[in-house]
């Protein structure tokens, strides 16, 4: 590492160089490493005297597959917003290479080119891992204009509680074949940050995945705003709950499993930025959480209320 300036540092792979900005107490990740480079992150930070958690965006200047693995690794672990040039939104999302990208047939022949390619293939960089959910900007746009976004309030729309359940669970079904869940997902409009509140359902439900058994299901409820998730574990213990939503907590029980802490701790965030709750009830044999937000009628029964 670096320190190019005050609170701006460079890390580097050896080939790619990608800069971690300390800015009104969070971090910033200015492009990415390769998805093997994680581990420096990781080692920075604590160098600095901070903690993964305080990352709070990573801004790529460009979505080609030597940092997407990186970004979607810190979405996913720290909950960090991915931001990505407007042009660039889909190639993010799918890997894919736009026609502005132009070829790669007239490098073929220079000897810097294959030495870059061996390098980022042994960092994992050549792999294509698209980020999941990203966020866009535009021409002209400064770190201040974006970090302004978690001053405000989030990009909320009306959908189904129950088809963004459903979204979350299939995904999860894909990345685990052999789970089990079970649902029961009724028909549920709310006014939320889809993209958020899809992200708290899926840690819910892949973190009761991890306590369920492989002889039992997890289960999967939506109905009248309320999305709950049942696991088969062996409950949380009294001295746990009052943390179990803190950034980095982890119970005795669940350090020798994978895991940052970040995952309750980010439903409980995207609960408070919707005007919703998350509650849990625990026992010797399972635990069930539900997050839940305010309502909304149903288009069939705003047509029957008009009608009365």
């Amino acid at each position: 590492m670096t320190q190019v300036a005050e609170g701006i540092h460079r890390l580097t792979n050896g080939i790619s160089n990608f800069y971690l900005i300390e800015q009104s107490g969070k971090l910033v990740l200015v492009d990415a490493g390769a998805p093997r480079d994680w581990d420096l992150l990781g080692r920075v930070v604590a160098g600095l005297g901070r903690d993964l958690g305080d990352l709070d965006a990573v801004l790529l200047t460009h979505a080609h597959t030597d940092h997407t693995g990186f970004a979607e690794q810190a979405r996913a672990t720290t909950g960090a917003r991915v931001w990505v040039h407007e042009d660039d939104v889909q190639m993010a999302r799918t890997g894919k290479v736009g026609p502005r990208d132009g070829k790669t047939s007239s490098y073929l022949l220079r000897g810097a080119f294959w030495r870059t390619a061996l390098v980022l293939g042994r960092r994992g960089a050549t792999k294509i891992i698209p980020v999941r959910e990203v966020s866009q900007f535009g021409d002209g746009q400064t770190l201040d204009d974006l970090a302004r976004y978690h001053e405000s309030t989030p990009h909320r729309e009306t959908v189904c509680l129950d088809l963004l359940t459903d979204q979350a669970v299939r995904r999860l079904r894909q990345r685990v074949p052999h789970a089990a869940i079970d649902t029961e997902l009724h028909p549920c409009l709310v006014h939320v940050d889809p993209a958020a509140v899809e992200h708290a359902v899926s840690n819910l439900v892949g973190n009761a995945l991890k306590w369920t058994p492989p002889d039992a299901a997890v289960r999967v409820i939506v109905e009248n705003g309320r999305m709950s998730v049942t696991d088969h574990g062996p409950g949380i213990a009294d001295e746990d709950l009052p943390h179990i939503f803190e950034r980095f907590y982890r119970a005795p029980a669940a350090r020798g499993m994978p895991g940052a802490g970040l995952g309750l701790a980010i439903v409980g965030g995207v609960a408070q930025a919707n005007n919703g709750i998350v509650a849990v009830q625990t026992g010797p044999h399972g635990s069930t959480f539900t997050l839940a937000f305010p309502p909304l009628p149903s288009a069939v029964e705003v047509s029957t209320g008009q009608e009365e």
